[in-house]
C-alpha cells in the first residue's frame, strides 16, 4: 500500500527550465522539505504546466509525496498554516 508524506517547503530559487519537447514551461525545483516532525528531505518537484510560470518566491508549499511515483502534488498555504515544527526548519534557512 502506497501512503504519502507530506513536506513543507519554503520556495527560494526562481525554478529552472529544462529543455521540454513541448511549448509548456515547467519550472523545476531542488529544495529541502520538512514533514511536520521538522525531518527534512531533499525534494525534486515541478510547477504544473498548466501554471505556465514559476512558484512566487518566499511563498510556502505543501508537497505530497510517494515512494513510488515521488512527487504526487503540491498546495500553496499561508505560513501560519505551516506546522510549527516544520516552520522553525524552514525558517532556520534563510
Amino acid at each position: 500500500m502506497i501512503h504519502p508524506q507530506y513536506y513543507y517547503v519554503k520556495v527560494t530559487t526562481d525554478g529552472e527550465i529544462r529543455a521540454e519537447i513541448t511549448d509548456e514551461k515547467v519550472y523545476y525545483y531542488d529544495l529541502k522539505g520538512y514533514d511536520e516532525d521538522g525531518n527534512g528531505k531533499k525534494l525534486h518537484f515541478s510547477t504544473h504546466p498548466d501554471l505556465g510560470r514559476p512558484f512566487i518566491k518566499d511563498s510556502y508549499l505543501k508537497i505530497t509525496y510517494t515512494n513510488l511515483k515521488k512527487e504526487q502534488g503540491y498546495m500553496e498555504l499561508k505560513r501560519t498554516e505551516i506546522p510549527q515544527k516544520a516552520l522553525i526548519q524552514l525558517e532556520n534557512k534563510e
